[in-house]
């Protein structure tokens, strides 16, 4: 995950979001170790990334435990909406990264425990 540091907001890319989405669609649904190894994310961003598609509603932990992880209906039809952008995701692009504020990351902490 990229750093602002002009103005103190996390940067998370579309790319990569698109590449947990792709894998947990593929598996339907993983553990978030695996999911950090198959998505090639070390564990704490892999983390962060899960926050914020829960936070969207896009992922959700399944029935098996915390740790386990799979698509919701949101998550399925997003992932068909970048999968229809294909290549044209760019992270240099203005369009390619998604900035937050860090209180909202904050609050997401709070909120999932």
């Amino acid at each position: 995950m990229a750093r602002d540091s002009n103005s103190g907001k996390n940067l998370f890319s579309l790319v990569v979001i698109k590449r947990i989405l792709d894998v947990l669609s593929d598996s339907g649904e993983m553990k978030r170790t695996n999911l950090a190894g198959r998505t090639g994310l070390n564990y704490p961003n892999c983390i962060r990334y899960l926050e914020l598609l829960k936070l969207l509603g896009w992922v959700r932990n399944s029935g098996d435990g915390a740790n386990q992880f799979q698509l919701t209906e949101q998550g399925i039809h997003f992932r068909s909406v970048l999968s229809s952008i294909g290549e044209n995701i760019d992270d240099q692009d203005a369009f390619g990264s998604i900035k937050l504020y860090e209180s909202m990351q904050t609050s997401s902490n709070s909120t999932a425990t």
